[in-house]
């Protein structure tokens, strides 16, 4: 697991981050409680 996974956004375009960062809201909504 990374520590800090927003670091790695800032190779990635702006849109391209907009949408990983969806995803992993996505994500901690349904891995969280």
């Amino acid at each position: 697991m990374l520590t800090n996974p927003t670091a790695l956004l800032q190779f990635f375009p702006p849109g391209v981050s907009r949408e990983i960062v969806r995803l992993i809201g996505l994500w901690k909504a349904k891995a969280l409680p």
